[in-house]
């Protein structure tokens, strides 16, 4: 089932985030092993080494060779709290930094209509040329995954299209963010609809300079992409008690 691995990836993270707020555990605590965390959660051991290797990467672990996993002390050099915010996070949480993302990249479709050039163009298709292809011929777990890898492009594209170093700036923040929490389930969000049509519309707006046109169409696309969380969060609710 396309999306199933991703899933349970994401339900063990969000598992492992609950037991470090639960037992009240702090930087330097060591992290139970990978075979009891998956006796513990009722899983196999490779979606809790998945969520482990996602809690390593984003620096919220630390691997001591031969000894396992600890939770490391960023706070004196992660100004946002990277860690208080990955583990305290809640679906509020992410609907307001997605309420955010929907304000931040309608008018960044506006004035990237207005300023693209034909770099920011040729961008643009060649990304929707690789969801294209992966669409037709890749339908997998690994497939959703590169998909939503390439519609995170075509967006970037769109904020360079904007010529504004400040939102590109801040919108790299807010997707650092979001994928801190719950990793944004992404095969699971992609699976819920249709990025490719999507973003083919909001291309030919911007390709036609049709400003307006192409704020209404990223809106449109990004209040769907916020409907299908809500409605992942919903299903998944208590999974883990």
């Amino acid at each position: 089932m396309a999306g199933e691995n991703q899933y349970l990836s994401e339900l063990a993270l969000e598992c492992i985030k609950n037991m470090i707020v639960e037992k009240g555990m702090k930087p330097g605590d060591k992290l139970p092993p990978e075979r009891k965390l998956a006796e513990l959660f009722n899983t196999s051991r490779a979606p809790v080494r998945e969520a482990l290797k996602i809690l390593e990467y984003a620096g919220i672990l630390y691997r001591k060779e031969g000894y396992g996993l600890y939770i490391r002390d960023i706070s004196a050099t992660d100004p946002i709290g990277k860690l208080n915010f990955a583990l305290t996070t809640t679906s509020k949480t992410i609907n307001e930094l997605m309420e955010l993302r929907i304000s931040l990249e309608a008018d960044a479709a506006y004035y990237a209509a207005i300023r693209r050039d034909e770099n920011d163009l040729l961008a643009m298709k060649k990304t929707i040329a690789k969801m294209r292809d992966i669409h037709l011929k890749d339908r997998s777990d690994k497939g959703m995954q590169m998909l939503q890898h390439e519609s995170l492009n075509f967006h970037r594209s769109i904020m360079e299209a904007t010529k504004n170093s400040v939102w590109q700036s801040v919108y790299g923040q807010l997707l650092s963010l979001l994928q801190l929490s719950r990793q944004y389930m992404t095969a699971r969000l992609v699976s819920r609809q249709d990025p490719l049509g999507d973003h083919e519309a909001i291309y030919r707006k911007i390709e036609a300079q049709d400003a307006e046109g192409a704020r209404v169409y990223m809106k449109k696309h990004l209040i769907d992409t916020k409907d299908s969380y809500n409605a992942i969060i919903n299903e998944d609710n208590n999974l883990c008690q």
